[in-house]
C-alpha cells in the first residue's frame, strides 16, 4: 500500500510505537558476570572499611579525567535560563584535560586542569588530593587507563605504600578491572 501523505506513515509508525531517537552505543565485549563480580568486590571493600570511611579516617574517591577537543564546548548544557554559560578557552584547537574526583562520603567534588592525561598528571592530581586530606588513607576507584596502573603512577604507589600490607596502604587504587598493587600490575 502506498500513501500519498507522509503524515500517514508517521501515524503508522506512531501506532506501532516506533519513534525517531538517538542511538546509544554498547560494548559487545562487556561481560555481565565480570561487572557483577567487580561491583561485589568494590562493595566488600567499602563495607570492610565502613567505620573508617564514616569517621573520615579513610577517604574514598570516584575519579576520572576528560579530554576536551575542538568543538566539544559548543553544544548544549543545562543551566539557569537567565545566566549565560561560558567556558574560558584560550585556543579551542588545543586539547584540554581535566581530572575530577568525587568524595564518596561528603559528595565534595575536586577538579583540576592538566596539560595531558598521563602518569605525571595523574600523580600530580593524586598528590593534590593527598594534600587536601592530610594524614588520611585514600581509596581511589576509577577505570583502567594505562596511566592509572603503570609507569609513574605505579612508581608513586610504590613510594607511598612501600612494602606495607594492603590493609595498611596509604593509597589503594581499585580499577574497574582489578586492584592496582604498587609492586605489580595485573
Amino acid at each position: 500500500m502506498i500513501y500519498k501523505s507522509k503524515q500517514s506513515y508517521y501515524e503508522l509508525l506512531y501506532r506501532a510505537k516506533i519513534s525517531w531517537k538517538k542511538t546509544q552505543k554498547t560494548n559487545p565485549k562487556s561481560e555481565v558476570e565480570l561487572v557483577k563480580k567487580k561491583r561485589e568486590e568494590i562493595n566488600d571493600i567499602l563495607f570492610k572499611n565502613k567505620a573508617g570511611i564514616e569517621s573520615g579516617e579513610i577517604i574514598v574517591f570516584f575519579l576520572d579525567e576528560c579530554h576536551l577537543l575542538h568543538g566539544d564546548l559548543t553544544g548544549y548544557v543545562w543551566g539557569q535560563s537567565k545566566i549565560r554559560i561560558e567556558v574560558p578557552i584560550t585556543n579551542e584547537k588545543d586539547r584540554q584535560t581535566y581530572f575530577g574526583a568525587l568524595n564518596y562520603q561528603s559528595k565534595e567534588f575536586h577538579a583540576q586542569s592538566h596539560p595531558s592525561g598521563d602518569g605525571k598528571s595523574t600523580v600530580k592530581f593524586i598528590k593534590y588530593l593527598q594534600n587536601k586530606y592530610k594524614n588520611r588513607k585514600i581509596i581511589l576507584i576509577w577505570d583502567g587507563a594505562s596511566y592509572h596502573k603503570y609507569g609513574e603512577f605505579r612508581d608513586f604507589l610504590l613510594e607511598v605504600n612501600g612494602d606495607k600490607e594492603p590493609d595498611d596502604w596509604s593509597i589503594t587504587c581499585i580499577l574497574f578491572v582489578q586492584i592496582c598493587s604498587p609492586t605489580e600490575s595485573r
